[in-house]
């Protein structure tokens, strides 16, 4: 199992009830999308109350008072913010902020302890104190590949036999979710001639996984500060463990001679494709389950293995889906006609979590497959 790593030590405090917290922050993010700025403020200051390096909620509530109207309480936010140690130097060069330090230069002098600027305007001398301030100015990062060892959860059958084979599928849960989450949505199919594998992604989400009180993954690394030259590398190196897992569930579980199955959600659905592109030789069927799709991933180069290995796909997107427009499954699904890949498309009247109804479409294509 290889993946970059950051050299850096990472230190957390948690002084917040964490059901509590995350209760209170997604009422704070909901209220912000709502546009009922002034509730927003009053949940992101006892959030920020509570977790005063959550910079990007001190933003959220900078931003909240600018449309309440507020600015002094907003330019105070950004200098709380900034003197917690903000880092990221891109919030304050937001369009949104340049009124407040154009209005409040004194307060910003004074509160961040500026010198007198030499023809640099206020929010110049702001970032320059951030980058400053920064960790990666003092102590740079540096990549490298990492070999660890990862884990990954089994569901067996319910009148699981020890002395019987089955058949394999290997389930992808989505970014910022963990295997639990998909195995029990996988344990409601009640596919019991089935074992069911989910690897942890190989990267801890750090903010979610606090809000949320247990460990969040992803396979995208976001937290870590990649730089995005090394995007490629990590969706090499995350696809490369997660066929690892499948091919360990082979060897070391009572698995049958039929070839498993993959499934993804979300961004599980799109390693799924790229698992799929990849190691089509190993594979019987892929379950796209409202699936993204990277061009990194490399997908449509190589998805006429697909067709050479006689793989066919299920693909499940639901047509209000806001977080992975349902345009991306049409684009991928013309790709698959015009390459002439077996497939089944099947749209359904939600948004991104398959209805209920898809339940009963894939335990048919459980049956279909494994039963050939």
């Amino acid at each position: 199992m290889r993946f970059f790593i950051p050299i850096f030590l990472l230190s957390l405090t948690v002084t917040i009830n964490v059901l509590t917290a995350q209760s209170i922050r997604e009422q704070a993010d909901k209220a912000f999308s709502n546009k009922n700025y002034l509730q927003a403020t009053e949940l992101y200051n006892q959030w920020v109350h509570a977790l005063p390096n959550d910079y990007y909620s001190h933003i959220q509530l900078a931003k909240s008072y600018i449309f309440i109207k507020n600015s002094h309480k907003a330019a105070l936010t950004l200098c709380t913010a900034i003197n917690s140690g903000l880092q990221e130097e891109f919030l304050v060069q937001d369009t949104l902020f340049t009124p407040l330090f154009i209005h409040f230069d004194t307060l910003f002098v004074h509160q961040l302890q500026l010198p007198l600027h030499n023809g640099m305007t206020i929010q110049d001398l702001v970032i320059q104190k951030i980058k400053g301030q920064s960790k990666a100015s003092i102590f740079p990062l540096k990549f490298t590949e990492q070999k660890r060892i990862g884990r990954y959860r089994v569901l067996y059958p319910t009148e699981y036999d020890s002395t019987l084979q089955y058949n394999l599928c290997l389930v992808l849960h989505g970014n910022s979710q963990n295997p639990e989450f998909i195995l029990k949505w996988a344990e409601s199919l009640q596919i019991e001639n089935t074992i069911f594998v989910c690897p942890e992604a190989p990267y801890l989400k750090f903010k979610e996984s606090i809000y949320a009180g247990e460990s969040r993954f992803s396979a995208a690394g976001e937290d870590q500060s990649f730089p995005d030259t090394l995007k490629d590398d990590i969706i090499n190196m995350s696809a490369e463990w997660y066929h690892d897992v499948l091919l360990d569930a082979i060897k070391t579980l009572p698995i049958n001679n039929i070839k498993p199955a993959i499934m993804g959600f979300s961004q599980g659905g799109f390693y799924t494709s790229v698992l799929a592109s990849r190691y089509a030789k190993d594979i019987s069927t892929a379950i796209v389950l409202c699936g993204s799709m990277y061009k990194e991933g490399n997908v449509i180069e190589k998805i006429d293995d697909l067709k050479k290995h006689n793989v066919d796909l299920l693909l499940v997107h639901g047509t209000k889906d806001l977080v992975v427009p349902f345009q991306t499954a049409e684009l991928f699904r013309n790709t698959l006609i015009e390459k002439q890949i077996q497939h089944t498309f099947v749209p359904f009247d939600g948004g991104h979590w398959p209805s209920i109804e898809m339940n009963t479409i894939i335990q048919k294509w459980f049956d279909d497959h494994f039963s050939k």
